[in-house]
């Protein structure tokens, strides 16, 4: 037994510097951060963890309600008028205008713009201007835009090579006989879509007409497993291959 000293804190008899009591009161100090509420100013303790995670802002269940309830002046940019709203309808975005009619109004006043294809002269709404929008005149012209070189899918025109004689109307039945007429990635059966499945080549090769380059994908549909895999051949290859290989047994080199 050591000898007993006065507890730094309550002045109890204790062994170390502090009892047991005023010790765990520390600790909890130590973890936790004295703040004001956001709400009504009260000095309050908060734990660390939740500051970080972006709460304890509010003393009382009471002053998260008000501070709800509590709305901010906004000036429409439109009529100029003043309107109450909450702050967190300024946070997601809004906060601009007073009614729907203002910001009908606001959508009328367009841009113009000049076609970088065409070179005709539109007028569009300016919030697809600040989000980098608005440089085609029409779906036409953005396709044309996007032809070729200018493609994100671009392979260096591969997609105009004609396939080769090997590549038939039996093959490609036969491989998908092979894997039970289903979606080799997502498993689902050809009764569920209107046409037939595809025949994806693995390597992007049009020429390797080998089965064990070959595999049944869905086509045709939204979100389809051979739409997934265009211009992202390299990163699929690898998962094929080892399916193939657990179902039939296919060696790579």
């Amino acid at each position: 037994m050591g000898k007993k000293t006065k507890c730094i804190d309550c002045s109890k008899l204790c062994e170390g510097k502090r009892c047991i009591n005023c010790h765990k009161i520390n600790v909890k100090k130590k973890k936790t951060k004295c703040k004001d509420c956001e709400q009504c100013g009260k000095k309050m303790r908060v734990i660390l963890s939740i500051i970080k995670r972006g709460e304890g802002k509010y003393c009382s269940e009471k002053c998260v309600w008000m501070s709800k309830r509590c709305k901010v002046k906004i000036i429409c940019k439109v009529c100029g008028m003043t309107k109450k709203i909450k702050p967190s309808d300024i946070k997601n975005g809004g906060g601009n205008y007073c009614s729907h009619i203002c910001q009908e109004i606001a959508k009328r006043n367009k841009v113009k713009i000049i076609c970088e294809v065409c070179g005709k002269e539109k007028e569009i709404i300016p919030s697809i201007v600040k989000r980098g929008d608005g440089k085609y005149c029409s779906l036409k012209c953005r396709q044309i835009a996007q032809r070729g070189e200018k493609s994100h899918f671009w392979k260096g025109g591969i997609s105009n090579n004609s396939y080769p004689r090997t590549w038939t109307k039996g093959l490609r039945n036969l491989i998908r006989d092979r894997d039970n007429n289903r979606c080799i990635r997502c498993n689902r059966a050809r009764e569920e879509f209107k046409q037939a499945l595809s025949i994806h080549h693995i390597d992007a090769d049009k020429d390797n007409c080998n089965p064990q380059n070959l595999i049944t994908l869905c086509d045709h549909v939204s979100g389809s497993c051979h739409g997934l895999t265009r211009g992202k051949e390299e990163l699929f290859a690898k998962g094929f291959r080892n399916i193939l290989t657990r179902l039939y047994g296919y060696e790579y080199i």
